[in-house]
């Protein structure tokens, strides 16, 4: 009897061990890039490899791309004087053709002009306070995505007020994402999850470890995406996706945001008032395959709530409100 309870905990410790022995094979690495917290998780031998190009490829569109590197293009652009053509990249140049359609296509609400507006305000930073409504007005009269004008002979950009200056924050994560992913496909990836401060974008489904492929008699299952519960501390989940193959991106007021005489300053700004937006809605989420189109339009269902519900379906699959 001892032989036989013997050999039954020796054969239990090698399945609890080959189990952990053989989990998935993956590799994540975190970074801070286009100003939020990166986290790229690959699966597969060659992910390490895939990750680090991918981080890689995310760093170049920072280097091009960010509003607060006066190196980038963006940060060029902004630093010259308003009627000067400056010259910026081939990729740059196709993201901002690519925010104006997505300004022209929302009237406007979607307005990659707004950093004069949220320079003002300061959300996020030590200095952040409500301003009079006269600045509000000057900050405003210094935007507007009409004014930018694009030329691909050569690539330039040209602001045409004074004192204008972009901020592609609203898009590029979006974009960034789907960079990462690319490279992730050409090194041989075809699972991953890439998650780009509140844009997730993942690739095929998460490999299951060995003894949950047994118990659910499957090798991959889809990727469970959880989103934020605004009313609740972080980490609280208010509703749970499952995702293969797609993107999740939310914009909400419960990241940046700052409090006086009790009430919420949040960083997401309507371009009608040059005021944090108030749609009765915390936070918005759009479901689909185009990152880049779901970066954009999650800020503007944020700023119009549920009214928004049905516009520009061919961009996505699905749009979730959290009040």
């Amino acid at each position: 009897m001892k032989a036989i309870k013997y050999i039954a905990a020796v054969l239990l410790a090698v399945l609890i061990i080959g189990g952990f022995a053989m989990q998935p094979a993956s590799y994540q690495q975190t970074q801070y890039y286009l100003d939020t917290v990166i986290t790229l998780t690959a699966y597969g031998r060659q992910g390490k490899q895939a990750v680090e190009a991918a981080m890689e490829r995310i760093r170049q569109i920072d280097s091009l791309m960010s509003a607060y590197r006066e190196d980038s293009d963006i940060g060029r652009v902004n630093q010259a004087p308003f009627g000067t053509a400056v010259p910026v990249s081939e990729e740059t140049y196709r993201l901002l053709c690519r925010a104006q359609e997505f300004s022209k296509l929302t009237d406007g609400l979607f307005d990659f002009t707004l950093k004069p507006l949220s320079d003002l305000w300061g959300i996020g930073t030590d200095h952040a306070r409500v301003p009079e409504e006269t600045e509000i007005q000057e900050a405003l009269a210094k935007t507007g995505w009409e004014f930018v004008r694009l030329s691909d002979n050569p690539y330039s950009v040209t602001l045409e007020k004074e004192g204008m200056a972009l901020d592609l924050g609203g898009i590029a994560k979006g974009y960034a994402s789907e960079e990462a992913a690319r490279v992730l496909r050409e090194h041989g990836v075809e699972n991953a999850c890439l998650d780009l401060g509140g844009n997730i974008v993942v690739m095929g489904q998460m490999p299951l470890g060995w003894m949950d492929c047994l118990i659910q008699r499957r090798r991959l299952r889809p990727f469970l995406i959880g989103i934020q519960d605004p009313n609740e501390p972080r980490g609280t989940v208010g509703k749970e996706l499952e995702i293969a193959d797609g993107c999740v991106v939310t914009s909400g007021d419960y990241e940046r945001y700052f409090e006086q005489d009790g009430v919420r300053y949040h960083h997401i700004f309507d371009p009608r008032t040059g005021r944090p937006a108030e749609s009765g809605v915390r936070s918005a989420t759009v479901v689909g395959s185009d990152a880049t189109a779901a970066d954009a339009l999650s800020t503007v269902f944020f700023i119009l709530g549920e009214e928004a519900e049905g516009k520009w379906q061919e961009y996505y699959d699905e749009v979730i409100f959290l009040p």
